[in-house]
């Protein structure tokens, strides 16, 4: 055994230094050198040839690592319908030949899962599975519809904007419909509108039969609207929330919060349509001091870094987010 073993090594060696070998043949057999033979030299180089088909130590199998286990960043979630939240998937060990991971939900319908990130659907409850190789993890999922109201700094606001007259938008991201100060009329925030109506409505506050707000809610006051933005007991910042920008507003004692999303707003001239996800004015039911341009009304602009309180033209198509009728 440690014959072959050598003959194999040493045809090894032989093979890479075969065209040496045979320069130094055939330059022994020119030069007649006496005390090198070349008979030897020859058998050597023949070893060479033989032994090179020696096959070659095998290199043993590369070793699979199989997964172990897998865990999740949270067991369980709490989401509003609309809302998304990602989970982590950690597969152990970290050298694991396949980490992948498969996501699914239980039901679809009601919360989806497309690599690792939650989105709530409909209210209800759904359990999503994180699975690598025959490990699996799972989350389970609630989902709520928005509540209506939120109280911030003491004013019972709700939670999404007006949309037709007497009914609120079905999200807090989505945009509602535009009225003009003092007007029951809805606009849409997409598209062109006809029939626009370009006068200022009378009026000294924005009176009850014309309010759209649903049963239980009218339009804020100007007060109102400042507690919004107290800093002392309102946490506030531009942000983005289901994708739709917006501003949020967390009540410091309660841990409570709003979102107002920005959905432009239509000129008083001819209903055009402006900044989109950009700005969005809010109407309150204030009219300026006396003296003051009587085409004005109250209301507060929001854009991607202020928050002012204004006067604009009464004709303007804004928003509209309601507070509880006292």
């Amino acid at each position: 055994m440690w014959i072959a073993s050598f003959f194999c090594i040493f045809s090894e060696i032989s093979y890479i230094h075969l065209q040496h070998l045979i320069t130094i043949i055939f330059y022994t057999k020119m030069k007649k050198v006496k005390n090198i033979s070349f008979w030897l030299l020859l058998m050597m180089s023949m070893t060479t040839v033989v032994f090179h088909a020696c096959e070659e130590e095998e290199q043993p199998a590369e070793q699979t690592v199989a997964v172990t286990g897998i865990r999740l960043s949270k067991e369980t979630l709490s989401l509003v319908t609309g809302a998304e939240e990602l989970l982590i998937a950690t597969v152990e060990p970290v050298d694991a030949t396949d980490n992948t991971v498969t996501w699914t939900s239980s039901d679809a319908e009601k919360a989806s899962v497309a690599n690792g990130k939650v989105k709530a659907v409909a209210e209800g409850k759904a359990t999503i599975t994180a699975k690598a190789g025959n490990k699996t993890a799972t989350c389970a999922v609630t989902v709520k519809d928005p509540p209506v109201s939120v109280v911030i700094n003491g004013v019972k606001w709700a939670t999404r904007n007006v949309d037709e007259p007497g009914k609120f938008a079905d999200k807090p991201e989505t945009f509602g419909k535009f009225y003009q100060w003092n007007r029951k009329v809805a606009w849409t925030v997409l598209g062109n509108v006809t029939g626009w109506n370009n006068t200022a409505a009378a009026g000294t506050e924005w009176a009850k039969e014309n309010d759209p707000s649903p049963e239980g809610w009218r339009v804020p006051t100007v007060d109102e609207m400042n507690d919004l933005r107290d800093p002392e007991k309102v946490k506030f910042m531009f942000t983005k929330q289901n994708n739709t920008n917006g501003w949020k507003f967390i009540d410091k004692a309660s841990g409570d919060s709003l979102f107002l999303p920005l959905p432009g707003f239509r000129s008083w001239y001819d209903g055009g349509l402006f900044a989109m996800g950009a700005n969005a004015y809010y109407w309150h039911n204030t009219v300026p001091p006396k003296g003051n341009d009587h085409e004005n009304a109250g209301c507060f602009n929001f854009d991607l870094y202020l928050i002012t309180g204004t006067y604009e033209h009464r004709g303007h198509g804004y928003n509209v987010r309601s507070v509880a009728a006292k």
